[in-house]
């Protein structure tokens, strides 16, 4: 039987199309199910180059529609464009066995969501979608809330920097009010011009009813007290959501007080994320106190404005949350600002070793200084 890499420059004999070498040896080097086609950048320096267009995907379509040996295909980082989702929603609703798709980062907007969305309705194998960077707007967000009414297989769906609106957010929230399926969502940074936080209210709505979600992202969603208060209120009916992350929002030390209200008593939360907040000492210490009575095994507190006495706080509950296994407090000026305390870093480095942290302790001249862990 031909390999993947033979049958491409056959399909590229076939099509009419010029042989892409970066793509041939990405198919020879495939292994497990997994074909790795994404785009080499500045922050991927250590991959190989890999370069996909609109031109060279009938070649490549052809290959996989009927493979049944691939399970995971990424065209992230690609310049692939509406034009080339044409083509691609033909492998969507061709292939039965790829169940993680990432499109991350291409050049795509609303027209190529749109023909993804109409494919994804007819497909049966999908479980994961990842249209990161992609900015496919308001049209393309309500296709693709249209097609979660319909698609029963998708799980896990990351939509985050793609320029939705508040009508997509507010369509995807009356979606999941229904949808069993989808586990994991990802909406950070969608594009918010009010200041009323409707979308985050339909989204608190949502998770007093919701069954299914596990794991939601609301990054850059210009959280506030208010909003925080709404998610804690109906979180309260909520049984299921395990991982939640609220960084880079505008919480203070209020909106922190109502979060800890929520983490003490909630059956199935084990991750809150609240970095790059603002709910300094007093929240810290909210936070610190509700987490031995709850089943958090992760909180972010990473640059919140959090000084000396809320690190101390952290640090002394730390000997009573038998369930915490990483926490990550760097950017704080309780650790790394002017408010550095000696006795405040002795006590939380004597926890280091359990945790999986973002600092190390370390002594110059018998005094205690915590350090950032090179990510």
């Amino acid at each position: 039987m031909a390999t993947m890499e033979e049958q491409y420059r056959g399909a590229c004999t076939e099509t009419g199309s010029e042989v892409n070498e970066d793509i041939a040896r990405c198919l020879a080097e495939s292994t497990e199910g997994v074909v790795d086609l994404r785009g080499k950048g500045s922050l991927r320096p250590l991959l190989k180059p890999c370069r996909v267009t609109d031109q060279d995907l009938p070649a490549l379509v052809q290959v996989l529609g009927n493979n049944t040996s691939v399970t995971d295909l990424s065209l992230a980082y690609q310049p692939i464009t509406d034009a080339g989702c044409t083509t691609l929603a033909q492998l969507v609703e061709k292939n039965t066995t790829i169940q993680k798709l990432s499109l991350r980062s291409n050049s795509f907007g609303p027209a190529g969501a749109e023909q993804l969305a109409a494919a994804l309705q007819l497909n049966t194998s999908i479980k994961s979608l990842g249209l990161n960077g992609c900015i496919i707007e308001r049209a393309g967000g309500m296709a693709v809330a249209a097609t979660l009414q319909i698609n029963s297989v998708l799980e896990e769906l990351d939509l985050g920097n793609t320029s939705i609106d508040i009508p997509c957010l507010i369509a995807l929230t009356t979606v999941l009010n229904a949808n069993t399926t989808l586990t994991t969502l990802n909406i950070d940074r969608p594009l918010i011009k009010s200041t009323q936080e409707e979308s985050i209210v339909h989204f608190a709505h949502c998770l007093r009813v919701n069954t299914g979600l596990k794991s939601l992202s609301l990054k850059k969603c210009k959280i506030t007290n208010f909003g925080a208060a709404r998610l804690v209120e109906h979180l309260a009916r909520n049984k299921t959501l395990q991982h939640l992350d609220l960084s880079c929002n505008q919480i203070s030390r209020d909106g922190a007080v109502e979060l800890a209200s929520c983490i003490a008593s909630h059956p199935s939360l084990i991750s809150l994320n609240l970095s790059n907040n603002r709910i300094e000492s007093a929240g810290a210490a909210a936070i610190a106190s509700a987490l031995p009575s709850s089943k958090i095994t992760h909180i972010g507190l990473a640059s919140n404005s959090i000084d000396a006495d809320g690190i101390q706080a952290l640090a002394d509950m730390l000997g009573t949350a038998g369930n915490l296994e990483s926490l990550s407090i760097w950017g704080n000026p309780g650790v790394s600002g002017l408010t550095v305390n000696n006795d405040a870093c002795q006590a939380m480095s004597l926890h280091l070793d359990r945790l999986k942290s973002d600092v190390r302790a370390y002594v110059v001249d018998g005094k205690c200084y915590l350090a950032q862990l090179d990510s």
